[in-house]
């Protein structure tokens, strides 16, 4: 059997929020197809099924991702989408995401991911 795709998180804060239970969505800049810097991180797709990883590329969960959303910078984020970044609102959400999408104005677009655990909570 080949190794699932993975979803290489990019601090390992992220995914212990995952691990958590906290958080359950996440987002793509425009152009991307995959998330992550690992070469081994997959296409993100409705339905696929996902080695989430840690900053030194050691899966610690799986995760099959469950809707993608386009969204519009400019336009009110919605809740479930903030709730689903574990933030408290949407205002957290957009101080936690401007650096990380270079300061974005108005009509910036990216995409909204959502993901579930198919693991068990304490399988590594």
């Amino acid at each position: 059997m080949s190794p699932l795709p993975r979803l290489t998180f990019p601090y390992d804060w992220l995914l212990q929020q995952v691990l958590d239970g906290r958080k359950t969505a996440s987002v793509l800049r425009p152009g991307e197809d995959n998330w992550g810097t690992d070469p081994r991180d997959g296409v993100v797709r409705v339905g696929g099924v996902y080695a989430g990883c840690d900053t030194r590329g050691t899966p610690r969960c799986r995760l099959r991702v469950t809707a993608i959303r386009e969204l519009r910078w400019g336009d009110p984020i919605p809740a479930e989408l903030w709730r689903a970044e574990a933030c408290a609102d949407e205002a957290e959400f957009r101080r936690e995401h401007v650096a990380w999408f270079a300061n974005p104005g108005p009509d910036y677009r990216f995409r909204a991911f959502w993901f579930e655990r198919v693991d068990a909570p304490d399988a590594a």
